[in-house]
């Protein structure tokens, strides 16, 4: 009896030992949780909703109702729909989502050329988007950040809470031009 009885005291112990090391465990990884932040790689999202607007497969509103759907979905302060008129004309605006954030797209069509079509997305800054995977370059006085991903080029730059991200099928000495209009119209905004 007396050996049972030690038996039932050591099982309890180790029971209870057990129990605080899972409690310990547990708590560390609710820290370490707490800690990190998942981060969303700015050119792939961008890159596949581009591609979605392009093919179709993403609805677009008229640019006028732009405003009204990023207070409807409590965006950041309100900017416009960049107007690129006479060389480009928005064909239609979206709320998209890269992670579980909100972005503003916008989907253009070339004057030139009506099959060239580029994609504005405005993304406010957020410590989970890193575009420090991005290439950079000094391009028309900025630091611009730079991919190519699926025939597709990003441009990346900042300006006080915005990431104003550019994706195109143009390239080389293509791509400098249409990267300086849409800079030339941000910065009268």
């Amino acid at each position: 009896m007396k050996s049972f009885l030690k038996i039932v005291i050591g099982l309890a112990v180790l029971a209870a030992f057990l129990l605080a090391g899972h409690q310990i465990i547990l708590k560390h990884k609710q820290q370490v949780a707490a800690n990190s932040i998942e981060t969303f790689d700015i050119p792939t999202q961008v890159v596949a909703i581009h591609a979605n607007a392009i093919e179709g497969m993403l609805e677009l509103t008229p640019p006028d109702q732009l405003g009204m759907m990023l207070i409807n979905e409590n965006f950041p302060p309100e900017r416009p729909t960049l107007n690129l008129l006479p060389r480009a004309n928005t064909v239609g605006t979206a709320i998209s989502t890269i992670g579980p954030h909100k972005v503003s797209t916008t989907l253009y069509r070339m004057d030139v050329d009506e099959n060239r079509r580029f994609s504005i997305f405005l993304v406010p800054v957020n410590k989970s988007f890193d575009p420090s995977t991005m290439g950079t370059m000094r391009a028309l006085n900025r630091e611009l950040r730079v991919a190519n991903m699926n025939g597709f080029n990003v441009v990346l730059w900042k300006k006080n809470n915005w990431f104003t991200v550019l994706v195109t099928d143009l390239a080389g000495r293509e791509l400098t031009p249409l990267v300086s209009l849409v800079l030339d119209a941000e910065a009268k905004l």
